[in-house]
């Protein structure tokens, strides 16, 4: 049997429903009359309120689905865009970083360090490379000692 997906509006009204105490039976028939679809079967439910609901309000177990589906959408996009930017910014930084140091393993870590000065900007970059020199001087003061 395949297994069927369903809409995370009719999640959230599952647990939302169970969360105000009304029966497994009684939810399966409100999703029917709400959502015209063949509703899920308990056992189903079951989970959905273990994972989303459990010991939650109705309002906090919308908001936890709100969030799961967000970072279920977000997540191809985001991989999506990280492509794009190491396809357009990464490469022929690479390349340039080759041709200037001659070594592909320092190339790629300034690539790396580009893209955090371009994300952060210049004086959170600035502060977070000295912190981590100086954390890194300690550290091999603590090795040699």
């Amino acid at each position: 049997m395949a297994r069927r997906s369903y809409d995370m509006g009719v999640v959230a009204f599952a647990v939302a429903e169970r969360n105000r105490g009304r029966r497994w039976e009684d939810i399966r028939q409100a999703v029917r009359e709400r959502f015209n679809i063949e509703p899920p079967t308990v056992r189903i439910m079951l989970n959905w309120h273990k994972r989303y609901g459990s010991g939650q309000s109705a309002l906090e177990s919308v908001i936890s689905l709100a969030g799961a589906e967000m970072e279920r959408r977000a997540l191809p996009l985001a991989s999506q865009q990280s492509y794009k930017l190491l396809m357009s910014d990464g490469l022929p930084a690479f390349r340039r970083y080759v041709e200037q140091v001659g070594d592909w393993d320092v190339a790629a870590a300034m690539v790396v360090l580009t893209m955090l000065e371009q994300q952060f900007g210049d004086s959170v970059y600035d502060r977070a490379v000295r912190r981590y020199e100086a954390l890194r001087a300690q550290r091999s003061k603590g090795e040699s000692g």
